[in-house]
């Protein structure tokens, strides 16, 4: 009896140990992580560039002539269809008045024949006329319409030339630059003035040869006056021009967003850009994550267990590149996305179990 009663004593020891030991096993460490971030060798550089609108057109008249009055002065602000300057216009009124002389005689001719038409067709038809005559009296009628016709074109075109001695607008904007005065003979096509565009402005910079490829259409930049560096307008690039031969230096067009008009045509400002230095994707993490020993460099990822709820240690090894603000940089050995273990690096082995704190 007293034997039994030993043997099950020491059988609820056994169990009390084993339960112990059980309860002691399940004991997961949790630990500190971080993601794999990635960052882009880049940098911000700066060109000097200047201010002008993407309308920009001199403007001509499309007759030879004299100024007769110059209404538009530098920096005035003109409406659509408003008047720059006018040419002397007496010979092209007397030439417009002529013309129209000459429109009222033919209509008068293509009247006249057209009656006499009319009569000569109703005698043919009655059998009083030859059909000689009646054709004669056709091609007569169809001659007339035919000089009327002419008469009204040559209208229609001295009217364009008189109107031609006035130089509108085509837009609303600003007088940029005057080229002419009064009483100065101007030729056909020759600048007369220029006019700025008040909505539309742009910026043009010039950008090195070994930049260039490395910017490309759509990218936002931000453009500032040297008289205010703090503070900053938006704008993306428009053209740049890659086929430039024998230069250094690149053109590149940025539209820049001036809804208040601070901008003006002929303005020097700055234009800030973010140049991608490198092409390689490189990976950071802290600088306290990475840890030394003989086998060299490496870090301790945590990998989820599909069978548990919990992670387990693996060690990685890693190539390292320059030691940035931000940590190391991680040249090879990780993915971006994966958990890298921040924090009590010494008892960390490979396989063992860890939860994380979230």
């Amino acid at each position: 009896m007293k034997i039994n009663y030993i043997y099950i004593f020491a059988l609820l020891l056994s169990t009390a140990g084993c339960s112990s030991k059980k309860e002691v096993g399940q004991f997961v460490p949790p630990v500190f992580y971080e993601k794999v971030g990635q960052i882009s060798s880049s940098s911000t550089l700066s060109f000097p560039g200047v201010v002008q609108s993407s309308q920009e057109p001199r403007l001509s008249f499309k007759v030879a002539g004299t100024i007769d009055n110059l209404r538009a002065k530098l920096g005035d602000t003109l409406k659509k269809g408003a008047v720059i300057a006018t040419l002397d216009n007496s010979d092209y009124a007397l030439n417009y008045n002529r013309s129209l002389s000459a429109l009222k005689g033919a209509e008068a001719n293509f009247v006249a024949a057209k009656a006499a038409f009319a009569r000569v067709e109703k005698l043919y038809i009655n059998g009083n006329l030859s059909i000689s005559d009646y054709e004669k009296s056709k091609m007569q009628l169809a001659s007339t319409e035919s000089m009327r016709n002419s008469a009204a074109l040559q209208v229609e075109g001295a009217r364009n030339q008189l109107d031609y001695t006035y130089l509108r607008a085509p837009f609303s904007g600003i007088v940029s630059a005057l080229f002419v005065k009064e009483r100065e003979i101007v030729g056909a096509g020759m600048p007369i003035a220029v006019l700025s565009g008040l909505s539309a402005i742009e910026v043009k910079t010039s950008v090195p040869e070994n930049l260039i490829g490395k910017i490309k259409r759509g990218d936002s930049v931000n453009i500032y006056l040297n008289s205010a560096t703090d503070k900053r307008y938006c704008g993306v690039i428009k053209e740049l021009s890659l086929g430039v031969a024998n230069t250094q230096a690149y053109p590149v067009v940025i539209e820049v967003n001036n809804p208040v008009g601070e901008l003006f045509s002929g303005m020097s400002v700055m234009v800030e850009m973010v140049v991608q230095n490198s092409e390689a994707v490189e990976y950071v993490v802290s600088a306290h994550a990475v840890a030394h020993d003989y086998s060299g460099d490496h870090v301790y990822v945590a990998v989820k267990d599909s069978l548990e709820e919990f992670y387990h240690v693996s060690k990685r090894g890693v190539v390292l590149g320059d030691l940035k603000q931000s940590g190391y940089v991680i040249l090879d050995g990780l993915e971006r996305g994966e958990l890298v273990i921040t924090a009590g690096l010494s008892y960390l082995f490979e396989g063992k179990k860890v939860r994380l704190i979230l």
